[in-house]
């Protein structure tokens, strides 16, 4: 019990300071952020994963008023297994890095809708697991292109987001039991921008 006291004294003292820290923040072009949410596989790359989770930060830079800013962020992304015929499983990670330009659309009001757009480098691991036999991996980095849209909400603290982007990567994304002509997923995430 005591622990448990302890422990909520220490978060409420740190969620504090993140506080007061991000309020000093809320007038400085210079932002950061965190996001998570779900990844869904398209295309071929779809055929044989399944959908599952992602989880990222956020580095954004923009001026109060200006409806042009910039974004870096980064993203993991743990794809769900699915079967083969042959009782085998396949799995899949992406990690990508990208550089975004963000346009807001309309006037300029605590509600915003936006679009979201850049290019950037991923990562992806791919295990194929089959009864019997050991594990294959594969692992490639290329570089790819993504492009969404989002709506923000700019609190005074605080801004809450979700959106959702398109990634493609080019050809080169094969790995064991997996043959798919390119790299797309769609992550819809929701956010915070401090």
């Amino acid at each position: 019990m005591v622990r448990a006291r302890s422990f909520a004294a220490l978060a409420t003292v740190a969620l504090l300071a993140i506080a007061a820290e991000a309020r000093g923040q809320a007038s400085s072009p210079y932002r950061f952020g965190v996001m998570g949410g779900w990844t869904y596989p398209e295309g071929d790359y779809g055929n044989f994963i399944d959908h599952g989770w992602n989880v990222g930060g956020i580095f954004s830079f923009g001026l109060p008023l200006v409806p042009l800013s910039f974004r870096a962020d980064f993203q993991y992304h743990d794809l769900g297994s699915t079967t083969r015929s042959s009782g085998g499983a396949n799995d899949s990670h992406v990690f990508d890095g990208t550089v975004d330009v963000i346009y807001a659309l309309g006037p300029a009001t605590p509600l915003k809708f936006y679009v979201i757009g850049g290019v950037g480098l991923y990562n992806t691991s791919n295990t194929a697991t089959t009864p019997g036999q050991p594990d294959q991996s594969a692992s490639v980095t290329k570089f790819g292109l993504n492009i969404g849209v989002g709506v923000k909400v700019s609190l005074p603290v605080v801004t809450p987001f979700i959106e959702a982007r398109y990634h493609y990567v080019p050809s080169g994304f094969l790995g064991p039991s997996i043959s798919s002509s390119a790299l797309e997923i769609v992550p819809i995430s929701i956010g915070v921008v401090f």
